[in-house]
């Protein structure tokens, strides 16, 4: 694999997922999986 594909990508594996959004007192599954979308759309950073 040719690893100049990703000489802009900043190195945050974890993509924001640190700390789910939540909604009452349980994870927000809906915005959740925007966050998880939008991850790679944006080129992973």
């Amino acid at each position: 694999m040719d690893m100049d594909i990703f000489q802009n990508v900043k190195k945050n594996p974890g993509g924001g997922c640190m700390r789910l959004p939540m909604k009452g007192g349980a994870v927000d599954y809906e915005m959740f999986s925007r966050m998880v979308d939008r991850f790679p759309e944006t080129g992973f950073n």
